[in-house]
């Protein structure tokens, strides 16, 4: 067995917020199992939009189509920010589209007269990045994205990219003396650690991070393992217990 010697943990956050999830950041990508889109005019589900893919598009997502997107196992928070790069493309004429991010609702009118770019091959458009931000603690959410377009995708359509999903969670790490997230809990929070004696994990056989810490554990003369996501039971090393101190 090899015993720990140090135990590092650094929370980092972004204005307060962790980034727990992104999708659609490659410049070419197909369509996950977690993203549908419902009303399609077409079999295909993502459109090459000046060298980049796209979720909808021409083509695929106009009137009476929606694109929603599902996600479970969110850690604990209280409240959520998701930022989405929306393209609005060809001929929008004062049309709303709304992005509704677990019952909160964000709602923007566009039409082509407004400013809009040859951002496409096929036409006209405009990509906006959007921000969602409100509370929000249930472990699942679905992301859903309609219009009041009324006309088919090759003369209106609704397309999206880059979803970064941002979380506000406990700035606290814990460590299990079992597997699977059982036996003997110690926690270690950011700004009020407690670090005495008895707060010491004996045993460590897996990791709670809340999507926003970084563990190092250092071994004595064997190097370090880091640790960046929750980590249901350490295999590759043994953590011997000691006697309990009280």
């Amino acid at each position: 067995m090899v015993e720990i010697t140090t135990i590092s943990v650094v929370f980092f956050m972004i204005d307060s917020f962790c980034l727990w999830k992104t999708q659609f950041e490659q410049s070419t990508f197909t369509m996950p199992s977690n993203w549908q889109i419902t009303g399609a005019y077409s079999a295909n589900r993502v459109y090459v939009c000046a060298g980049k893919s796209i979720v909808g598009g021409y083509g695929i997502v106009g009137a009476g189509s929606t694109i929603q997107g599902s996600f479970s196992n969110l850690p604990t928070h209280t409240t959520i920010k998701v930022q989405i790069n929306v393209y609005y493309l060809q001929s929008w004429d004062e049309e709303t589209a709304s992005i509704n991010v677990g019952g909160l609702v964000f709602y923007r009118m566009w039409d082509q007269n407004w400013g809009v770019n040859p951002i496409c091959v096929t036409g006209i458009g405009k990509v906006f990045l959007e921000t969602i931000q409100g509370s929000h603690s249930a472990d699942t959410l679905q992301i859903i994205i309609a219009t009041n377009l009324n006309e088919n995708s090759y003369n209106e359509s609704i397309g999206i990219r880059e979803v970064y999903i941002y979380l506000k969670t406990p700035k606290c790490v814990q460590f299990y003396s079992e597997c699977n997230y059982t036996g003997t809990m110690k926690e270690w929070c950011q700004g009020s650690p407690n670090l005495q004696r008895k707060n010491r994990p004996q045993q460590i056989k897996s990791i709670k991070l809340n999507c926003c810490g970084i563990v190092t554990l250092t071994k004595k003369g064997q190097g370090s393992i880091t640790i960046t996501e929750n980590v249901p039971c350490l295999t590759e090393f043994d953590f011997p217990l000691v006697n309990n101190v009280n």
